[in-house]
């Protein structure tokens, strides 16, 4: 959930995951990776030394009007790619 405090009894929700949770993500990523779970601070630490313009992964729901957000299409989109580009040797 994004949500937005305004004070310690008044928050507002802005917007969720329309599917999966993002930390079921990162380790169904992590997972393809070959790395540690929980791989999310893996990833983390990974990206800290990563370009973020190297590949294109897909970004839905960014243009849409709301806060929501999708995480099914990225796992997909990265399962692709790691099976089409895996180290040769």
């Amino acid at each position: 959930m994004l949500v937005h405090v305004h004070d310690e009894l008044r928050h507002q929700l802005l917007g969720s995951t329309v599917d999966d949770a993002a930390g079921e993500c990162f380790d169904k990523i992590g997972k393809l990776m070959g790395l540690p779970y929980p791989a999310g601070p893996e990833i983390d630490r990974l990206a800290d030394n990563g370009n973020a313009a190297a590949f294109a992964f897909p970004r839905p729901m960014i243009q849409e009007p709301h806060h929501d957000f999708s995480f099914s299409g990225l796992k997909t989109s990265v399962r692709y790619f790691l099976r089409d580009h895996r180290p040769v040797g």
